[in-house]
């Protein structure tokens, strides 16, 4: 027998599709054999992980049309009852053989030869497939994780509970690589965010996105079990509409975060932005969460209205500066406004000794919208300004002993903030926004050293609610001037005040970073 008829005789398929005499089906071989099936005796793999239709499809499909079967399947079945099922791969091929028998009714795309392999387990059927897809390359993150998910009940039932680490350990050892982080990133993608954003999935979303999103849901749920009462609900009641509502090809995590925290802010009745930044703050290990934001102007707002009502106003009007004395102009011929009753209250202090720069003359409360008068001064006098108008907006309320001037040379800001002894909670922030002002022209240090050097100097401030106050301090102003605007009865002098100060500070730092010369030279009033 020479080699060609041999050839023939291995090729050709050992068993038909069934027999013609309508008798049992033949057992099946025990090693792999060549077999003749058609469309109606075989099945796609039951448990096929790709869910997604195959993205090279139309053009898999055209080369068959044109050079026909090239690669034909492989199969198995566990019983000769069984039809024959696709074991690794081929599933898009057997689709396309019944498209194009319904367009052509071309005989040869409805019986085919097929290799068949022996039956070994489903849960080995499940490992080749993944395999196959895996050399691809084109499989999405939810079918993977899709097929992760049934091995693990797989191996679990046999086995009992394992752990991510034995899981991946099983499951590699059988041929299919899962390293054990991206084994628990599929899983908890399975297990918690697929049945509320499916579209996102199916769309495309992989493992970082997971990643995220799974750290933001730790991160909220950790804060919202710290402060929620029971009559509030469960975090998943709050989470699990908003990603459903977000839903969709192209999931925003940023958006996810802002929503939440919204939604969250709403049901709490807290300030959203300090809230968010709660949410932060526990997110980068800084806070143990149990901290609920309050809407402390709006309980200002409230506590003053009471006030207003019992006619117990209890708000004390802005005093005069503890130091250094204010001193008239000494340019008769300025056309600068002042307020008369700040040198008349301190005449008594005219005796104590002052430098040879222009008098410090501010333009008290005035007129606001321009600030072009401090270009008149010189560094030392601005830091004297700075120091003023941060011990008026401390004593609105009642802060201003916690307000010490500086005397010493170089680039600061006229004063710091002693460590407060007893400050009601609500004040706070009040210290805080003064404090990082005070700050603005030291050396440059990182977030946290600037943290820990304000929780050294200041015991009455947690490390967990020290970011809340940070985020909080800087849209303060804009909220001082709203209530301005809003309430005619309102003291203007804090939201002045700090207007004032955030000048002079802007100023200093211009000075220090573009004109360093200006430290020690006198500027001359109206101008260089």
């Amino acid at each position: 027998m020479n080699k060609s008829s041999i050839a023939d005789r291995l090729n050709k398929p050992h068993l038909s599709a069934s027999p013609s005499d309508g008798s049992p089906l033949p057992p099946d071989p025990v090693v792999k054999t060549r077999v003749r099936v058609n469309l109606d005796n075989t099945i796609a793999y039951r448990r096929n992980p790709r869910r997604t239709r195959n993205p090279r499809y139309d053009e898999i499909k055209e080369s068959i049309r044109n050079a026909g079967l090239d690669h034909p399947p492989v199969v198995t079945r566990e019983s000769p009852a069984d039809p024959y099922m696709i074991k690794k791969g081929g599933n898009t091929r057997l689709s396309i053989l019944r498209e194009l028998w319904q367009e052509t009714g071309d005989p040869k795309y409805y019986e085919f030869d097929c290799d068949f392999e022996p039956w070994t387990s489903d849960f080995k059927n499940l490992i080749s497939h993944m395999i196959e897809n895996e050399m691809k390359g084109d499989t999405l993150f939810i079918e993977r994780a899709l097929a992760a998910y049934d091995l693990k009940i797989e191996l679990e039932a046999e086995k009992g509970a394992l752990s991510i680490r034995e899981l991946s350990r099983s499951i590699t050892a059988e041929g299919w690589t899962v390293d054990f982080s991206n084994l628990g990133q599929m899983l908890y993608a399975h297990e918690t965010l697929f049945p509320v954003i499916p579209d996102a999935f199916w769309n495309g979303m992989g493992r970082d996105t997971v990643k995220k999103i799974r750290k933001l849901l730790e991160t909220c749920k950790t804060f919202w079990e710290s402060v929620a009462q029971e009559h509030e609900g469960t975090f998943d009641d709050i989470w699990k509409p908003v990603f459903q509502a977000l839903d969709g090809d192209g999931f925003d995590v940023d958006k996810a975060e802002h929503e939440l925290c919204s939604a969250m802010s709403a049901k709490l009745d807290s300030p959203v932005l300090q809230l968010r930044a709660e949410v932060q703050a526990i997110g980068e290990g800084i806070s143990k969460g149990g901290n609920r934001p309050k809407d402390i102007i709006a309980e200002a707002n409230a506590q003053e209205q009471l006030q207003k009502q019992t006619g117990t106003n209890t708000t004390k009007a802005p005093q005069p500066p503890k130091r250094p004395p204010e001193l008239g102009p000494s340019n008769p011929g300025s056309n600068q406004e002042t307020d008369s009753s700040l040198h008349t209250e301190h005449g008594q202090q005219s005796q104590e000794p002052v430098n040879n720069s222009p008098a410090v003359v501010r333009h008290v409360y005035g007129d606001l919208s321009s600030l072009q008068y401090l270009l008149d001064y010189e560094v030392s006098s601005l830091k004297e300004l700075a120091y003023q108008a941060a011990v008026d907006y401390a004593d609105t309320v009642g802060l201003s002993e916690y307000v010490d001037y500086l005397e010493e040379d170089g680039w600061h800001t006229g004063y710091r903030m002693l460590p407060p002894s007893n400050i009601d909670s609500e004040l706070i922030l009040y210290w805080v926004t003064l404090w990082a002002q005070s700050h603005a022209l030291t050396a440059p240090i990182s977030l946290f050293n600037a943290m820990n050097e304000l929780l050294e100097v200041c015991p009455s401030i947690s490390k967990d609610n020290l970011l809340t106050l940070l985020a909080l301090g800087s849209a303060f102003k804009g909220r001082l001037m709203g209530r301005q605007i809003s309430d005619p009865d309102a003291n203007p002098i804090q939201w002045q005040a700090l207007t004032e100060l955030e000048a002079i500070v802007s100023l200093l730092v211009d000075y220090r970073t573009h004109s360093p010369h200006k430290l020690n030279s006198t500027v001359e009033l109206g101008g260089e």
